[in-house]
């Protein structure tokens, strides 16, 4: 009996049984884990490696500038790869690296296909600088211009700092592609048609290859561009074509022949 009220310290050999139980424990459970991960290691590699799992089509939607082979080869897409491990991520990255896709998405479609939808660039015209530019109608300056520079209307009157530091040139650019679209829905665009930009004056129009300049200032463009249809129209029935003309407002025109 312990009289003492003290509670009894177990033994050394107890001590020690219990320490080989802890550590027989733990050990166990490392093994168990070990033996899971294992397994399902194994697992994952053996699905990887079914059949079913392999990448047999690839579809490529909105390319036009590049075949669907290209654009699975500029992507480091191939039939025959595992679907688990296609890396889609990078994939778009290398895709939007061309200058010609604004966009890439590709999506991984169990259990074998791999689809890829491509956005590009849509070019409304050409910007004039220290280099020429193929301009969208976002006004995104995605690419330098080469010999397909002739067939969009030309932009000049600025420069590379005025596109990216100063907010009214910014403004001006924004003008001249909504002129752009205005003039392609009344059917007065043609590809000779310059399009000036100034600070001070706003937008001048050339066009006959610059025989024939309209002023139309910064605003009301789609009421101006209607007024310069009809002025046009019945100069061309008198046989007559004006070398300046300046459209003060929607109401009112200066022509000088």
């Amino acid at each position: 009996m312990n009289l003492s009220g003290k509670k009894k310290r177990p033994s050394k050999k107890t001590r020690e049984r219990q320490q080989i139980k802890t550590a027989c424990f733990h050990f166990l459970r490392v093994l168990i884990f070990l033996t899971a991960t294992a397994a399902a290691v194994s697992g994952c590699r053996y699905i990887h490696n079914l059949g079913i799992f392999k990448v047999q089509h690839i579809r490529v939607y909105g390319n036009t500038r590049h075949s669907s082979r290209q654009i699975a080869r500029m992507a480091d897409i191939e039939k025959g790869g595992s679907i688990f491990t296609t890396d889609i991520v990078n994939g778009s990255k290398k895709l939007e690296s061309d200058p010609w896709i604004h966009r890439a998405v590709i999506k991984r479609l169990f259990p074998d296909k791999i689809e890829i939808i491509i956005k590009e660039h849509t070019p409304i015209a050409v910007i004039q600088m220290k280099r020429a530019y193929l301009v969208d109608k976002n006004g995104i300056l995605f690419k330098t211009a080469g010999g397909e520079q002739q067939r969009y209307p030309r932009l000049t009157g600025c420069v590379e700092t005025d596109i990216s530091q100063n907010v009214k040139t910014v403004s001006l650019l924004d003008s001249a592609l909504n002129l752009i679209h205005l003039l392609k829905e009344n059917a007065m665009l043609d590809s000779d048609v310059e399009i000036i930009m100034n600070r001070t004056f706003g937008i001048t129009l050339a066009d006959n290859n610059g025989q024939t300049k309209t002023r139309l200032g910064f605003d009301h463009f789609d009421e101006k561009i209607i007024l310069l249809k009809k002025i046009k129209r019945d100069l061309a029935k008198k046989g007559l074509r004006a070398k300046n003309i300046h459209l003060r407002s929607t109401e009112k025109a200066y022509i000088t022949m």
